[in-house]
């Protein structure tokens, strides 16, 4: 069987603090929603010239859509989600402060197919060489840089 390592995937709620409290709850489902972004995907992401229109139309629907699937980042879903796709290895992303390589590296230790990343918290000042040169030792195997949560943060 082929290995797969998925680009990169996300535990917790990366939105808001304490984000990684939602890793290890359990039965945790998206709620019956309607949600533009499944519909895309089914559609293979054509928007057969209609983008502009579909984001004005569906921003409040797809705002609503990515926050219910950020409600389901458990370590269970992930799992389930790497089983079904047949991923072996997965890349996973702090989003700090919300999201931490701390949260990160103790849900690789119940899930070794988990890729533990650290990441820099933009809301700190700190000393963040020593900061990554512990999460280094601890584990961590690269560095989750700015997203676009952090810019609108920092």
């Amino acid at each position: 069987m082929d290995i797969i390592i998925d680009a990169h995937t996300y535990l917790g709620d990366i939105l808001y603090p304490d984000g990684g409290k939602l890793i290890e709850k359990k039965g945790i489902k998206k709620k019956r929603i309607f949600d533009p972004i499944s519909i895309s995907e089914a559609c293979l992401h054509r928007s057969y010239g209609l983008d502009d229109l579909l984001n004005r139309l569906l921003a409040r629907w797809v705002t609503i859509a990515e926050r219910q699937r950020n409600l389901t980042a458990t370590r269970e879903n992930f799992r389930r989600s790497m089983d079904e796709a047949g991923v072996m290895l997965s890349a996973c992303m702090p989003i700090p402060p919300h999201v931490t390589f701390e949260d990160i590296k103790m849900a690789f230790q119940k899930d070794q197919g988990i890729i533990p990343f650290t990441g820099i918290d933009y809301t700190k000042d700190y000393d963040l060489e020593a900061k990554l040169a512990v999460d280094i030792v601890a584990g961590a195997k690269g560095l989750k840089k700015k997203s676009s949560l952090n810019r609108l943060q920092a």
